[in-house]
Formats: C-alpha cells, structure tokens, sequence
C-alpha cells in the first residue's frame, strides 16, 4: 500500500501530464530557432531561395531579438554572395547598414560588417543614405559602333559624290506617316518589367503573434546609432565608367581625324591630273 507522500507525488505527475496535455504544441514554422538552424544550412547548402524564405521570416518575427539580429547579418551575406544568382548588391548593402546600427550587433561582427559595407560601395552598390543621382548617359559600345558607321557612312557617300542626308534626318530613318507625324516607337510593357527586390521590413510587434526561439531581447533604450560609414573616394565602378567614357571619345575624335584625312587625300587625287596636264611638255618642243 502507497504511502501518503507517494500518493500525492503521483497525483502531481498526473496533474502534470494534463496540463501538458491542453498546452497547444509549437509549430515548426513558428520557431524562429529552428527556421534559422534551416536558413543557414540552406546558405552552406548553396540553396539560395529556400535560405533568403527562412532568413527573412525569422528577421522579420523577431525584431529587437538575438535570432532577428543574427537572420539580418546573414540575409546580408546572401544578398551579397557573387555565387548567388538572385543576389541583390542594394538590398545587401542596405542589409549590413542596418546591421551596423543595431544595438544587437555584437562588437567582433562589427569591423567584419562594416568592411563588407565599404566594399560593397565600392563595387557600386547605392549608400543607403545618399540616393545615387540620376547621371547622364555614357556613350557605349553601340554608341561607338554608330559613329564608325556613320562615319564609314558619310566617307562612302563622299566617294560616291552622293550628297548628305539633311541636317536632322538620321540615316535610317523611317518616313513619315501620311500626315507628317513620325510613326509612334515602341515601348516596353511597364508589366513585363521586373521590378527590383526590396529590402524586407520587420513586422509590428503587435501583428507577430506567437513566435518562438527568437531569444534574449536587445536593450535599445541607451543606444545611439551611428552614421553610416562613407567611400574616400570615387567607387570603382565610377572609375570604370569614366574610363568607358574617354575611350568612346577618343574613338569618336579618332574617327573624325581619320574621316577627315580621306577627305583630303580624296581631294589631292582629284587634283592630280590637271596638275599633271599643266606640268607636262609637249613632245613636239623636244624634238
């Protein structure tokens, strides 16, 4: 026969069992440390999309959470992973500027984050606080391979004794329609365009709901945020622009020098045999 306190034991663990029992069990796709366990595996993996569905849920549940930091760092890397066929530069280097002014950020991941920062900046990517401008178009391949046209164009007709085309009208061009109105290009389809990824946004704590394994909660009430870091100077993607851009203009101006030297030389055969003729002796006075 039980005993008095062997009794109550086992009406304890029975209570025990039932309570657990009417608890709701977790689900997987709630648990913020087991979706992130799978969003980093995903990484090593090289599955990329499966890596950013799971690294963006659990950034996005646990804001202001050790898991959300941690999910934020890495979504960055993905972003900015040259073997990651979506990767967006923008969206990374937005990613890590938000990383850098997280108090959540630990202070051994901070000179990592803010290198990767800088060199993605570099390479091109847009400072999260300085909108690139709109600039002017650079003259390109094609647009070099039109003025050698052109130009081949205009020496042809030249040697041909063809008059140029009028001022305005491009070679090429398509008439115009019966009431003088240009016929209308054509455009693309703004749906068909696709459109750039953002940058995914944490939800608002009151819209989360259950969530689980987000971990500790990150003291943000003594924390200043500091600035962004900035390039020294000029990215290399700028250099590489403006190195594009002088070659076409040295090509152009070589283009004209050459054009310009078959016009004269064009022109001094032409002269040639009147020059000749007047230079010439007549045999008759020789003999």
């Amino acid at each position: 026969m039980k005993s008095g306190p062997q009794l109550l034991l086992a009406a304890l663990i029975v209570a025990i069992s039932g309570c657990a029992a009417l608890l709701p069990q977790r689900s997987a796709d709630r648990d913020a440390a087991l979706r992130l366990d799978r969003g980093l595996a995903a990484v090593d993996a090289d599955r990329y999309d499966q890596a950013r569905t799971e690294l963006t849920w659990v950034y996005r549940h646990c804001p202001s959470r050790e898991a959300g930091v941690r999910a934020l760092v890495a979504l960055a890397a993905l972003e900015l992973d040259p073997r990651n066929p979506d990767a967006s530069p923008a969206v990374g280097t937005e990613l890590l500027g938000r990383a850098l002014q997280s108090p959540g950020t630990p202070a051994w991941a901070r000179p990592l984050a803010e290198t990767g920062f800088l060199v993605s900046l570099a390479l091109g990517a847009p400072h999260p606080d300085h909108p690139p401008a709109a600039a002017p178009p650079t003259p390109t391949q094609d647009s070099a391979a039109t003025a050698t046209a052109e130009a081949d164009g205009a020496s042809a007709r030249e040697a041909a004794g063809t008059p140029e085309e009028p001022a305005g009208t491009p070679a090429g061009a398509e008439a115009e329609g019966p009431a003088g109105t240009p016929e209308a290009e054509s455009t693309p389809d703004p749906a068909g365009t696709p459109q750039a990824r953002e940058a995914p946004e944490p939800l608002d704590p009151d819209a989360i709901g259950d969530v689980y394994g987000c971990g500790a909660e990150i003291d943000g009430e003594t924390w200043t945020s500091p600035a962004l870091p900035t390039l020294p100077g000029p990215s290399m993607a700028t250099m590489l622009s403006a190195r594009d851009a002088g070659a076409a203009r040295l090509h152009r101006h070589g283009r004209r020098h050459a054009q310009t030297g078959a016009r004269r030389g064009a022109g001094a055969a032409g002269r040639h045999p009147r020059g000749a003729r007047t230079h010439t002796k007549n045999p008759e006075t020789l003999i």
